[in-house]
């Protein structure tokens, strides 16, 4: 009685308790925006390394212009375009019209993609786990920095479906889990529209991983119903 009295007397310790600490949601976005723009500015500062559409960065008001045609008659000699893109294109031509040289315009859009990749990952974990906190951050680093990443964050189309996995994850378990489906389908088609036709196997394996997360909410959690997911999808 005597040892457990004490015990109970002594304090409890309180370390590590910054791991159950709740992070505001902008922080780690302001926190994902600064190490991916630390990431592409201080790789090699003094060489340009080609992107393979490298096109999208020297020259997209052009290529934008170029996609009123269906038809390539440049580089693909009269192909059909593989290669539509505009939301993409279309930010790398308002970044050039600011001034920014093709150099600078690529290392930007990859911290974009880099921290889109990073806050996606963030607000995965959080449909399972509301509250923000370390756990998050660390999902969200190891999504934006691991092999594949450093691998393939150049070229650009490869990475953009990587980027975007994630979010379409997010939107489509929201519409299946709340009654406002219209509004997350609208987000899923914008997803896919910002994907573009660029890669499109690509694309289809960034959705691959809706499987398992609808399987998930549809038999473990009980929010949902197969019947959701079909009027979710008609919907977008």
């Amino acid at each position: 009685g005597i040892a457990g009295a004490d015990q109970a007397s002594r304090p409890r310790p309180q370390a590590l308790g910054w791991i159950d600490r709740t992070i505001p949601t902008w922080w780690l976005a302001a926190a994902f925006t600064a190490l991916a723009l630390v990431f592409v500015l201080t790789a090699q500062p003094n060489h340009y390394v080609v992107d393979n559409l490298f096109a999208w960065f020297w020259r997209p008001t052009a290529v934008l212009r170029s996609w009123q045609s269906p038809w390539d008659s440049q580089g693909g000699l009269g192909a059909a375009r593989p290669d539509f893109s505009p939301v993409f294109v279309g930010a790398m031509a308002i970044v050039r019209s600011l001034g920014a040289s093709p150099a600078i315009a690529e290392r930007l859009a990859h911290a974009a993609l880099l921290m889109t990749a990073a806050l996606g990952a963030v607000h995965v974990v959080r449909l399972f786990v509301p509250r923000v906190r370390a756990f998050h951050a660390i999902v969200g680093l190891l999504y934006m920095v691991n092999p594949y990443s450093v691998t393939f964050v150049l070229p650009s189309a490869l990475f953009l479906n990587y980027a975007l996995a994630p979010w379409f994850v997010y939107v489509v378990v929201r519409g299946v889990r709340e009654r406002s489906r219209w509004r997350w389908a609208a987000w899923f088609a914008l997803l896919v529209f910002a994907a573009g036709l660029s890669n499109v196997p690509g694309l289809g394996w960034a959705l691959l991983p809706l499987l398992p997360a609808l399987a998930y909410v549809i038999w473990i959690e009980r929010n949902a119903r197969a019947r959701d997911v079909v009027a979710f999808f008609a919907q977008a």
